[in-house]
């Protein structure tokens, strides 16, 4: 019995893997999982690197590859447990945290941060923690604690372009049911 064309939709993967796609072409999807880097995965998939550009861009546009590279990411997904949920679920930790909880004010005294009850989860939504200390041994005296939170604008912005809220932007419709959206930016004259 031959296959004809078109071939059902299961016969264009074997084992999991998309068929028809060449040595370099596999390598290429396997590299780009890597850092989402097109120029650098064509370089260390065997492609010139003066051509590495321009080839990694085309790769990109080739349903075959595209099929494979989401096929790719599913199962990273999957074995890793990294989903668009949890990283929702992260974004939002950053935009709830309260720091102010670990500020301790006594009358007479500098306020300072307590962070003997903060949790690992806590304190990994932090972009730096410095604490200046002064003296050794029993003597030590903490001098100071100073904490960066990231920017909340920012997380707020990734949540928002995540589940899609287009709260920053004007919603204008045209005539022919064309939504545009534009920044109030855009609609300065």
């Amino acid at each position: 019995m031959g296959l004809t064309w078109p071939f059902p939709l299961g016969v264009l993967f074997f084992f999991g893997k998309v068929m028809g796609l060449k040595g370099k072409q596999q390598r290429f999807c396997d590299e780009y999982i890597i850092d989402l880097n097109a120029t650098q995965a064509a370089i260390r998939a065997g492609y010139s690197t003066k051509t590495a550009g321009v080839m990694g861009f085309e790769n990109l546009t080739k349903p075959k590859i595209q099929q494979e590279i989401a096929r790719l990411k599913e199962e990273r997904s999957e074995r890793t447990k990294i989903d668009a949920d949890w990283v929702l679920e992260k974004l939002a930790l950053l935009a709830n945290a309260n720091l102010a909880k670990f500020i301790v004010r006594e009358e007479g005294k500098q306020p300072y941060y307590d962070l003997s009850q903060a949790t690992d989860e806590e304190l990994s939504i932090l972009d730096e923690l410095t604490i200046d200390t002064i003296g050794s041994g029993e003597d030590t005296l903490v001098h100071r604690i100073k904490l960066k939170k990231p920017s909340i604008h920012k997380t707020l912005e990734l949540i928002g372009k995540h589940v899609d809220v287009q709260a920053f932007k004007e919603k204008v419709e045209s005539d022919n049911k064309m939504t545009v959206y534009l920044s109030r930016e855009d609609l300065k004259l």
